[in-house]
């Protein structure tokens, strides 16, 4: 589990500020300490950043909203408060809690210009809170009664769940004196007061009627205090909405979404572009596959089943030199002695080339039957050849013959 750290915004801000370090489970180890917003980014490496913003700037209140739709309730939530406040509703931040089964949505609200203030010093300092509540919902939560903390010039009081108020100590008769006769029956059983004031008592709340007041001196600071009846849960978070991390990432890419959907669209472009190529290249060598077995075959007639047409070509080839190796009786000497005799004339196409059995069958494409008699003239030339003119067919221009070669005694 991670160490929690509590930093509390109080009148020193942004220059000097209190924080609490929180270590192990439960909180069994705290040190406290005060100083410089740079202090407290060197000490909360690693840590939850708890903030508690001072709640005399925050109003806690609620409203009723009928939709359960969140962004209908967050649309809605500032113009049902907007009777409540001084300001208009376009300055304010509006932070909502769970919204209750009888439609109740709590919401803490505070000025624009104090989030803006708090986050950016705190940013420039390389702090970004987790959370930020309202100081006084940090104080215990009483079911029957009210809680209070007497700090100096000011008391906090934690009416319920997600209501309280941060009130100057001159204003604290008047103030509880209103807020009472409004409750009318509903007002608390007791009141639980924590009096971080050693000179003082608990006469500030005389002013509470017949409502049972149980005071105790409270001995450690009021951060402190704070931090160990810190709540897990039941909070308003004020990082929230457009202050939220997920607003803040949106936020800084927002100025490169146009940039970011063209790099996309190249990316998907170029895959587009490799997939083609590749589909391309596929269908290329699915030809060439069948265009190298074509050759095989018409090299090769007696060949019955064509597996790797290139291997077996290849070996074959290698079989015929052998061949030839032997009195140069196999393929390769007879086409480089055909070869020799071709080179010496011209106007010979050479169609067709086939081997079986110590003979050479070759279809030529000669000019004229003269020049036929020719090539044989000079294939007989060569020492134990044979040669027979098998076919020879006069074309509009031009001569089909068909020889077979073979050494004499094969």
């Amino acid at each position: 589990m991670r160490d929690r750290l509590f930093m509390h915004i109080d009148s020193g801000f942004p220059q000097q500020v209190s924080w609490l370090r929180s270590s192990d489970e439960g909180g069994r180890r705290q040190s406290m300490s005060r100083g410089s917003l740079d202090e407290v980014g060197r000490e909360a490496a690693g840590c939850q950043l708890i903030v508690l913003a001072p709640g005399a700037d925050v109003l806690l209140t609620s409203a009723v909203v009928p939709s359960r739709q969140r962004q209908h309730i967050v649309s809605a939530v500032p113009y049902l408060l907007e009777d409540q406040l001084a300001d208009d509703v376009d300055e304010m931040h509006f932070a909502l809690g769970p919204r209750g089964s009888d439609g109740r949505v709590p919401v803490a609200v505070v000025s624009r210009q104090h989030m803006h203030q708090w986050l950016e010093h705190l940013r420039e300092a390389g702090l970004e809170p987790d959370i930020m509540i309202p100081d006084v919902m940090a104080l215990p939560l009483q079911q029957d009664g009210w809680t209070v903390l007497h700090d100096g010039d000011v008391v906090m009081v934690r009416q319920g769940q997600y209501s309280g108020a941060v009130i100057d100590t001159q204003a604290v008769p008047a103030w509880f004196e209103l807020a009472l006769a409004e409750l009318g029956d509903n007002r608390p059983e007791r009141i639980n007061l924590y009096d971080c004031q050693y000179d003082s008592d608990a006469r500030l709340l005389l002013q509470a009627g017949n409502i049972s007041i149980e005071a105790q001196a409270q001995a450690e600071p009021p951060l402190q205090f704070l931090a160990r009846h810190f709540p897990d849960t039941a909070v308003i978070n004020l990082i929230q909405g457009e202050y939220s991390r997920r607003e803040q990432i949106g936020r800084l890419f927002r100025p490169w979404r146009v940039a970011l959907a063209l790099l996309f669209a190249v990316v998907l472009l170029k895959m587009a572009v490799s997939l083609s190529m590749y589909l391309g290249m596929r269908s290329d060598s699915r030809h060439l596959q069948a265009e190298i077995e074509r050759i095989y075959r018409d090299t090769f007639p007696d060949a019955k089943k064509v597996v790797d047409a290139r291997k077996q070509m290849e070996a074959k080839l290698a079989e015929l030199g052998a061949a030839g190796a032997d009195g140069g009786r196999g393929f390769l000497p007879l086409m480089s002695q055909v070869g020799k005799s071709l080179q010496k004339l011209d106007g010979i196409e050479l169609r067709h080339a086939a081997y079986q059995d110590g003979r050479l069958s070759l279809s030529l494409k000669i000019k004229s039957l003269q020049l036929l008699e020719q090539l044989k003239q000079l294939l007989l030339a060569e020492a134990d050849l044979s040669v027979d003119i098998q076919s020879a067919a006069s074309r509009d221009d031009y001569v089909d013959a068909h020889l077979q070669l073979s050494r004499q005694g094969s």
